[in-house]
This record gives C-alpha cells, structure tokens and sequence, in this order.
C-alpha cells in the first residue's frame, strides 16, 4: 500500500471512531459524583401527566440526560393491563411506550415505572415514576388501599401484586389479567389509584411467573372472600393474609433402602388423618411408624412374600394413592444388616445434659426392648474422705452418710476412693420414649456440675429384628447448672371462651416445636415454660376453628380463609433471667374503640430470674 493509500485508510478509521463516539453515550470523565436524578426536559416535548381524550399511539418522556431502563420488563406496570407488552425503549433523551393494540374508549391508564428510569453516569433513579391518561374526558380518582401480611408469620410481604377484577366470577384469576394491578411496597402497603366507580374483587398473588394468573403451585395468595363496590362515599382499606394452599395430599415419591424400613413423602406436611396400609400384609407383621413433617417412615418385619410390597394410602379411611416397593428378602437383610447402635457415639466424649431433663439415646432402629439390668447409670465420685463425711461402698453402690445420725455405726467401713472413679447410682428410670421410636430414655434427678456415665452391656438394648447391641457402649454426660437456663412465663388476656387455641412454644429461624398445649373454653390462662435454653423463641397461638389441634391453611375456591395466628413480640432468653409475656387477643377493631394501642397487642418484660 502506497502512503497516499495509508493516509486515506488511517483517516477513514478515524472518522468511523468519531462517528462511534458520539453516538454512544458515555459518562464524563472527572468532576464531581452526580448524585441528581434525572428530570423532563424543560423544553422537549414529553406526554403530559394526567392528560386527558388521549388518542396517541405512544407515551414519551423526555429527559435532560442520557437514561437507561433497568429491568423494565420486570417492573413496569400498566393498568389496566394491556393483552399484548407495548414496546420500551430509549430513544435519544426520551423513554418511549410505543403500544400494539387500541386502548380501550374512556378508560383511565397509569403506566407504573417504579425505579426503573436511571442516568447513565451514576445510576440514579427516577423514584414513583408514573403517567396517568385517559381516552375519555375525564379521569378515573377513586383508590384503594391496604396492607398485605403473612397468614403464618403475621409479618409483612414485599414486592407481591394486589389485582383488581371487574369480571366477578371466583374462576376469573385463572383466566384473565386483572382490570388494575398494583405492587405492595417495602412496608407491605400498596395503594391503588384513579380506579373508576364499580364493584370489585380483590386478590394479592405472589406471581412466580410474571403473568398476573393464578396457575402455579408455588404461588401464595390473599383475597378478600366478598366483593365490595367502589364509589365516591367508599373507598375501603383491606389488611390480606396471604398463604399458600396445601392442595390435596398426594405421595410424591418413596424409598426402601433395604428390607424392614421404607419411607413415603408427600407434598406437604401431613396429620394424623393419614394412614398407611400394607395389602395383604402377613399375620405376624409387625409395624413401628415414625412421623416426620411431610413424610412417614414404616419399621415392619414379619413372613414377607417375595414379590412386591403394596400399599395403600387413605385420608380419613378414604383411599387417595397406591404405593409399590421392591421386596428384599429377610435372610439377606440379616445376613447384611449391622448391630444395633446408636446414631453418634461419643467415644467417652461428654455432652452437656439439661439438669432437669432425662438422657436421651437415639438408636439406628426402632427399640422393642430393654434389659434395665444391663444398663448402668454410675456418677463420678467427687467428694474426698473426711471426719465428717462417712462414705461406704457395697458391690458397686456409693453410699454418702452423716455420722452423727443414730442409724450409722461407728465402726462401719471406710474403703479408699479412686480419685476420678465412678459409682454406681440408685434407681434411675428408664422408658422407651412414645413419640420417638428409637429413643431410650433416662430419667434421675441430675446433679448440676457432676459427670454421668451411661453404660449399656451387650444385650441390653433390642430392636423389632431381634438383634441388640454386641459391645458394652458407654456415654459420658456433664450436667450444666440451672443458672445457665431462663424461664418463660405467658399471661393470655381476652381470649374467646367459645373457640379452641393451640398455644405453642417455637424456638429460632427453624422454628423449632418446644411445646404446645391445646385451650377449650377458657377465656385467660397462665403459662409457664422453665428452664429454657438461651435463644430466641416465640409464643404462637392458633385459633383453631375447626378444633383439630392444627393450623390450617386458606383455600380459595372454597372461600376458605386461614385461621388466625397470634405472634407474641420475639422473646430473647438469656441465663438467669425471667421472661414474662402479656398476650392480649382482643381484636384489633375491639382495642381502637376501647383505646388500646393495636400496635402493641403482645408486651414482654424481663426480670431476674426467681431461682425456681
């Protein structure tokens, strides 16, 4: 190439560089951080706000910067929604809404931008954005408003849609987008404007899919089970509770791991309505059942055939699935299986045990029997040999006297003590635990500070195969003091003597069941939950309307609301002290009248604590 070639080669490089650079917008270099919002152009045209006979094919809105749309699509929002998403899209300064269908004759439009109108430079946004118009001669001005909060929590939901609907029929949230359409705010509040005079029906939906329908079983949902009109003298506020329905019980999959167990899992937690029926089961079958939140696992042995297992699954005696499980013969699984054990063994590593609960062993398999001969409880000896202290051994038992009582001999032997030995203790109470079927355990007035050692001999625990432990298993407990744990006590004021409650006690995120107790025809009540482990709990209350000891969740084709929870203030439980809790059930309309603050129904109060 010849230099005039290179010349006009390098000069036609630079001007398609030119031309790049000014038409992609940059943010400058330098200066100060831009910290303004963008504004409207105080002299480019931009689609009046609340303009009315609108007949444009397009909204415009002209800025005096460079903007970006962020998730646009995500958050925008026009209502009434539109059959088909108009186009978005930035032109020069300008956010342009180009539609692709006729708007409706002598409606109210609002195109909702949230945040979604940013600068280029440092991202600010344009906060509420919105326009509002209408293809009539007037604008629509009627609102509603409200608060959208959890069945079960009683706390607020963000970011979910509250949909308004013309069309009555209860199906219409399955089939068609609703006629106004807004989204619930950080607070949990959401407030629909310049709505027209008519009678409505009113849903929240967690909208998984973004569609505005109610089509997926994952998506919760609030409705108000009345329609209600909308006029100039009433413009309603509505507090939703939103749930997510259980939907009919149904068996989602199953396992058999080996011969004896098998496990079933459903789609959501199941009661005691439920039951699981071997077909054609052997006259010497024996079952042991563990329930878990959403699953049931079976125990069984007995003179299996060896083809496959079936089983049946019926609600309230009803048949609702059928279940197939492989067979493995017993021999083999014999042949296989592995002693009987616990599921951790500590290996004379200790645990620290709650002076005023029993010691719980949890074993591999559900236990039939014990041998309580063959389990020792031995605590440590700790004392040292005085001349006021009288300390005899017999066999294995430490016996601790005073001498000055008449019923000890002066001349009584005194054996040395071993210093870290242990002895033998007096009649602790062992018994298979009801609600756990691998459990064992071991009750004894704890010594707080002391060691415990548990041992089991061979033999001394037995499982529904027959097989038991074939080595001596020790465990080793140190008991904490009681000072380390605090107490919880619960007035509860105002209750309806006519309804039933479910008061619970939950622990931590996970929320843990400490205890629950069931209330009929009482209207107060005292409850006292001692020596709680420190953490943070919660006090719930159901009001359980149809008396089956549970909470129930809404359904909303059968216009079915959940029942009401009632959440105390989180209770944080520290060592030492005493946490007391005045729950007032009285309704929230109730307390306005009367002059109670509605905003704290449930007051907590700390105080040392009472040494019980």
């Amino acid at each position: 190439m010849n230099k005039k070639g290179i010349l006009h080669w390098g000069i036609s490089i630079l001007g398609l560089w030119l031309a790049i650079s000014c038409a992609t917008p940059r943010a400058p270099e330098g200066g100060p951080n831009d910290k303004k919002a963008p504004e409207f152009h105080s002299k480019r045209y931009s689609t009046p706000d609340k303009m009315t006979n609108f007949a444009e094919k397009e909204v415009i809105l002209t800025f005096d910067e460079w903007v970006k749309l962020v998730q646009a699509q995500q958050k925008i929002i026009i209502s009434p929604p539109l059959q088909e998403r108009p186009d978005i899209k930035i032109k020069n300064k300008s956010v342009v809404v180009k539609f692709k269908e006729d708007l409706k004759p002598n409606t109210t439009y609002t195109i909702s931008f949230a945040d979604v109108v940013q600068d280029i430079t440092e991202n600010n946004a344009v906060e509420n954005l919105k326009r509002v118009f209408s293809t009539g001669a007037f604008l629509d001005s009627l609102t509603v408003g409200g608060e959208i909060v959890d069945a079960r929590s009683s706390e607020t939901k963000k970011n979910v849609w509250v949909m308004l609907y013309d069309n009555l029929d209860d199906s219409v949230i399955y089939k068609e987008k609703p006629y106004y359409v807004a989204k619930v705010d950080e607070q949990g509040r959401f407030l629909l404007e310049n709505i027209k005079n008519d009678t409505f029906k009113i849903v929240a939906l967690d909208d998984q899919n973004n569609n505005f329908l109610f089509d997926q079983v994952n998506e919760s949902i609030a409705f108000l089970d009345t329609t209600f009109v909308l006029s100039d003298s009433v413009q309603p506020a509505f507090r939703l509770r939103m749930f997510q329905e259980e939907g009919e019980l149904t068996l989602t999959s199953k396992s058999s791991d080996s011969y004896g167990t098998a496990g079933f899992y459903f789609n959501h937690p199941h009661d005691d309505r439920i039951e699981i029926a071997m077909l054609d089961a052997p006259s010497d079958l024996v079952q042991y059942w563990e329930y878990g939140k959403d699953s049931i696992r079976l125990w069984f042995d007995g003179t299996m055939p060896k083809e496959d297992w079936q089983f049946e699954l019926r609600v309230d005696g009803e048949p609702i699935d059928t279940a197939k499980i492989v067979a493995t013969e017993r021999d083999v699984f014999m042949q296989e299986v592995v002693a009987l054990n616990t599921i951790e063994v500590p290996n004379k590593k200790t645990k620290l045990q709650h002076p005023k609960q029993p010691i719980t062993l949890e074993f591999n398999r559900p236990i039939k029997n014990i041998d309580s001969i063959l389990i020792e409880v031995k605590q440590r000896i700790m004392v040292s040999v005085e001349d006021t202290v009288l300390v005899t051994i017999e066999g294995d038992t430490l016996l601790f006297s005073d001498p000055l009582a008449d019923s000890i001999k002066v001349d009584t032997a005194i054996r040395t003590i071993q210093k870290d030995s242990f002895a033998k203790i007096i009649l602790p109470k062992y018994t298979l635990d009801s609600q756990n079927i691998r459990s064992l355990d071991v009750y004894y007035d704890w010594v707080e500070e002391m060691q415990y050692q548990i041992s089991l001999k061979a033999g001394a625990v037995q499982d529904i195969y027959g097989l038991s432990n074939e080595d001596t298993l020790n465990y080793y407990y140190d008991v904490n003091v009681i000072e380390e744990y605090g107490n919880i006590e619960a007035d509860i004021i105002n209750m309806d003597s006519t309804m039933q409650y479910v008061v619970q006690l939950i622990e931590g995120k996970d929320e843990k069941l400490i205890r629950d107790t069931i209330i009929l025809a009482k209207d107060s009540i005292h409850l006292n939950y001692p020596y709680q482990e420190v953490g943070n709990y919660t006090i719930r209350i159901i009001h359980d309307q149809n008396k089956n000891g549970r909470w129930d969740v809404g359904a909303y084709m059968a216009g079915m609301q959940p029942e009401n929870i009632s959440n105390s203030k989180l209770i944080q439980l520290t060592a030492g002290w005493d946490n007391e809790m005045l729950i007032d059930l009285t309704p929230k309309d109730q307390k306005k009248r009367r002059g109670i603050p509605s905003f704290d129904p449930m007051k907590g109060n700390r105080v040392p604590n009472k040494g019980k």
